[in-house]
């Protein structure tokens, strides 16, 4: 499954940044902000990521915010197939 990820300089803004990549991209990615967001030990944010990718389905993405500067991650399934 692919998905589409979404960086907002702010909640209601439109997205600055989009790219499309792969499930196993996209968990290290999502590890990897989480990692900056917060101080987290790589096992807590490898089992916080998993999670986060596992609530994202069609019609329902997933958003990260980054309570100092304000900034959005939203992660959503990445349709290509057209269905």
């Amino acid at each position: 499954m692919d998905f589409l990820i979404s960086v907002k300089l702010g909640k209601d803004l439109t997205p600055a940044k989009q790219e499309v990549k792969n499930e196993h991209d996209t968990l290290n990615f999502i590890r990897q902000a989480m990692i900056i967001m917060q101080p987290l030990e790589e096992t807590s944010a490898d089992l916080k990521a998993m999670g986060l990718i596992e609530r994202v389905k069609a019609g329902k993405p997933a958003m990260i915010e980054h309570h100092t500067n304000g900034k959005v991650l939203v992660i959503q399934v990445h349709n290509d197939q057209g269905d």
